[in-house]
């Protein structure tokens, strides 16, 4: 995976300052995703100590409201720019197939199969770039928010915190051995 990674890194060479502002922006847009829970968890946290108020329903509203604009803002960003890099990433591993192709010489692909390198023309490259512009980013965001939603825990309650992170760390063997 990681030798993939270090490959997929090399073809980006001429858009990874695009590719790390997308990350950047996936990040963004899954951290937004839980502003809402963080406002409606402050503002149950305050009605249960006694503090009523018309301004607390309207302050989370607001923030809430806001979050999923910003988010959803931010999440268009990032996909137009990694589905834009994506394409052209995917283009100049074609070319570079193609390229290839002229100077290997017709008795040279048909020794190899000309299904095979039609596919690899079509098919792979286009997986490289759903994964680029999809699949990667998605990982990212995903491996963010569970780290976030643990911080944001500990602040309400640091022994709930605890008790989810003792959770996780020992649900890891199992995931791992089931994932085999």
């Amino acid at each position: 995976m990681i030798a993939a990674l270090r490959r997929l890194w090399w073809l980006c060479e001429p858009e990874r300052p695009r590719l790390l502002v997308g990350f950047v922006l996936t990040a963004l847009g899954w951290l937004l995703a839980g502003v809402p829970i963080m406002a409606l968890a402050y503002g149950i946290d305050r009605l249960q100590s006694g503090e009523v108020d018309r301004s607390l329903a309207t302050s989370v509203a607001v923030v809430c409201v806001a979050s999923l604009v910003a988010r959803s803002l931010v999440a268009w960003r990032a996909n137009h720019l990694l589905w834009r890099l994506a394409y052209r990433v995917a283009e100049r591993l074609r070319h570079a197939i193609l390229d290839r192709i002229v100077t290997l010489g017709p008795t040279e692909i048909d020794r190899r199969g000309r299904a095979e390198t039609l596919t690899v023309l079509t098919t792979d490259a286009g997986k490289i770039a759903g994964f680029l512009a999809w699949e990667l980013p998605t990982m990212v965001g995903a491996s963010l928010l569970p780290v976030v939603t643990l911080g944001v825990s500990a602040w309400f309650d640091p022994v709930l915190a605890l008790a989810a992170a003792v959770t996780v760390v020992a649900a890891v063997p199992t995931i791992r051995f089931s994932l085999r």
